[in-house]
């Protein structure tokens, strides 16, 4: 995977409820967000996806390696605000390509305040997800201890569960 320019290479870590752990870099908001891990394996339309009421409070995987490439624009949203709670994507473009971009998908994301994860295998999330069915997870910049992040994602199915 090519190494793409980003000035301030931060951490985030992912946890599911039933105990994967990913290291990944912080690509969106700083802090920690919890919701049903979900996935897409649509090709186009991440900035739909993102506004797309159906995605509220979920953490989006992304099955497209890179995503992020043709930037965002005020005028392919589904609606004013970024639906999931947090993304989670294999390789996250700074520097879109599009004449049609407004500004980067992780500029984007920040603004909108939506903790954001890269470097992750996203492969191996959704294949273990067709496996196991919906899995509560976190995703976190603050934290990197293992079994508290995987704890927090069981206390977040309590939670919902209520």
């Amino acid at each position: 995977m090519s190494k793409i320019r980003n000035a301030d290479d931060r951490k985030a870590w992912l946890a599911t409820e039933d105990g994967l752990f990913f290291e990944g870099r912080s690509v969106g908001a700083e802090g920690q967000a919890a919701g049903e891990l979900s996935f897409t394996t649509d090709m186009v339309g991440y900035q739909e996806l993102l506004t797309d009421p159906q995605n509220e409070g979920k953490l989006l995987t992304f099955a497209l390696t890179q995503v992020g490439n043709y930037g965002v624009n005020s005028e392919d949203v589904s609606s004013d605000t970024v639906t999931p709670s947090g993304v989670i994507v294999r390789e996250i473009c700074f520097e879109p390509s599009s004449w049609r971009s407004e500004e980067s998908l992780p500029n984007y994301l920040k603004a909108k305040g939506v903790i954001a994860i890269d470097n992750i295998d996203t492969r191996m999330i959704i294949r273990h997800l067709r496996k196991t069915g919906p899995l509560n997870a976190v995703i976190s910049t603050e934290c990197k201890d293992k079994d508290t992040l995987i704890a927090a994602a069981q206390t977040e199915i309590k939670e919902t569960t209520k």
